[in-house]
């Protein structure tokens, strides 16, 4: 294994001789997919690991985001029931087959599986995303219907308990906050409870950045139109759709 620069983040190289492969990037996550595609091609059997034909090129994933949502919610599947140590080995497994981000759903509601909090495990999950060299994004839902954030001091303390936990996590690269499910916010009032959030999100020394998801239960036409006029004004901190 070998560092080389000069390489995306994402790509690695793979070159082979009669005796030895070496796996070179510029990253350690680039280390860890090639280590990742070497593995998965590469035939076991009888206490040996064969190096087969064809490995000796440079690997550049064809998508940019290979990421996977992570609950640690009540009624998150079996998460909610999950250990440090379980999530590292998932973790370590996703970027074995390239997974280059984790997306921490954020429903901080206690369960009685819970090994820890929300909040420490969505820490030790940020934590996890350091160490492996992976982005971290959060899912924020909204907790309330219109009325909530056309109110001052509802709204206020929310962004303040967001700011709170934004402050925990030692990695946070982007936040994606959906129109509804739950919730129902039109687009004139999303687009800018959004701008907040990343408002607080870059005081709170992150990237400010967020995607915006086109969800609501009710949408029409109408309300399409507008979330694309809100989009086609770009703002600074929106980083997709």
């Amino acid at each position: 294994v070998a560092r080389r620069e000069g390489l995306g983040d994402d790509t690695y190289t793979l070159i082979s001789d009669d005796t030895s492969l070496t796996i070179s990037s510029s990253s350690r996550r680039g280390l860890l997919f090639g280590i990742g595609r070497f593995l998965r091609l590469s035939p076991a059997g009888d206490g040996c690991l064969d190096i087969p034909l064809g490995l000796d090129r440079e690997w550049t994933p064809t998508s940019r985001i290979r990421g996977h949502q992570i609950g640690y919610g009540h009624l998150s599947n079996s998460m909610d029931s999950w250990s440090v140590a379980q999530f590292d080995r998932y973790i370590r497994d996703l970027i074995l087959f390239g997974c280059n981000a984790i997306e921490i759903n954020y429903k901080p509601d206690p369960s009685p599986h819970h090994k820890l909090s929300f909040d420490e495990m969505a820490t030790e999950l940020s934590v996890m995303a350091v160490r492996y060299d992976l982005d971290c994004t959060l899912w924020i839902p909204n907790w309330g219907d219109e009325p909530h954030y056309h109110e001052a001091l509802t709204s206020g303390q929310e962004l303040e308990d967001r700011e709170r936990f934004f402050r925990l996590l030692p990695r946070i690269s982007g936040i994606t906050v959906p129109g509804g499910d739950p919730g129902s916010l039109r687009p004139y009032v999303l687009f800018p409870w959004v701008e907040r959030l990343t408002e607080a999100l870059g005081a709170s020394g992150h990237t400010p950045e967020a995607w915006v998801s086109a969800q609501w239960m009710k949408a029409d036409t109408g309300w399409y139109d507008s979330f694309t006029e809100h989009a086609n004004e770009r703002p600074d901190w929106l980083a997709g759709i």
